[in-house]
């Protein structure tokens, strides 16, 4: 989340879905300690299906320097976050502009990074190998519904295109 207050640190949150339906305000939003994130904005967050992980996508006070970092994540007996990992993995350094992540399996990451119209989706692994899956004209969002096989990028015309193969 950004605050409000120009002072205050971005960070993330939690909030309990295993509490009772929402009355009134509902169970409080919790931040999540992550030390690495000071000075740094989250714009992207995206959990495997185990949800030991985390793959952050962050940029710098002025949007700009966007990084991808993995991170442990620490639970309580109840299974809710409560910290991530002080240390991180940086993944694909040689990207630029990295703005969405979606986990595909355990070890395997796509994202869409680029200027803003002409960003497209790569592939990047836990060992930072980093493999482009390119032929998306104006890609917008990335996301899965399972897996490689089934990666779907949105276009800035709203068009969703499905991965077929080695194309689009």
């Amino acid at each position: 989340g950004r605050p409000f207050d120009k002072e205050a640190q971005a960070r993330l949150w939690t909030i309990d879905s295993n509490a009772e339906p929402f009355e009134g305000s509902g169970p409080a939003a919790r931040p999540i300690v992550a030390s690495w994130l000071v000075d740094r904005l989250p714009i992207d967050v995206a959990f495997p299906v185990d949800g030991t992980r985390i793959a952050v996508v962050s940029t710098d006070a002025t949007g700009k320097n966007s990084r991808l970092d993995v991170a442990g994540v620490a639970r309580d007996a109840d299974g809710t976050p409560t910290t991530l990992a002080g240390n991180t993995i940086r993944l694909g350094t040689a990207l630029s502009q990295i703005r969405e992540v979606v986990w595909l399996s355990p070890t395997d990451l796509a994202v869409l990074a680029g200027p803003k119209g002409k960003a497209q989706p790569y592939l990047v692994t836990l060992g930072d190998v980093i493999t482009p899956l390119g032929g998306v004209e104006g890609a917008d969002h990335i996301t899965t519904a399972g897996g490689a096989r089934n990666l779907a990028v949105r276009d800035v015309e709203g068009h969703l295109l499905v991965r077929a193969g080695a194309s689009w």
